[in-house]
């Protein structure tokens, strides 16, 4: 199981991942976590299993869904 938390506080996003020991194959939370915060203009990783970062860019919050989509499909 994969989890991906976006978190809009004061003009900026939060990002928290979780990938559960089965999921890590998968996509590991830190890399996640650095994929996405990309996308909004910031930065962030984490292990395999945990994963926080954010970004500032608001008007990117579509596309960071998106990127989150994709990248747990293993897309580009």
């Amino acid at each position: 199981m994969i989890y991906c938390i976006l978190i809009v506080k004061n003009e900026s996003i939060k990002i928290i991942s979780f990938s559960g020991p089965d999921a890590v194959s998968t996509k590991k939370a830190g890399d996640l976590v650095r994929d996405v915060s990309k996308v909004l203009g910031g930065s962030g990783g984490g292990r395999d299993t945990f994963g926080q970062g954010g970004g500032k860019d608001l008007s990117k919050i579509k596309d960071a869904l998106l990127a989150i989509e994709k990248s747990i499909l293993g897309e580009r």
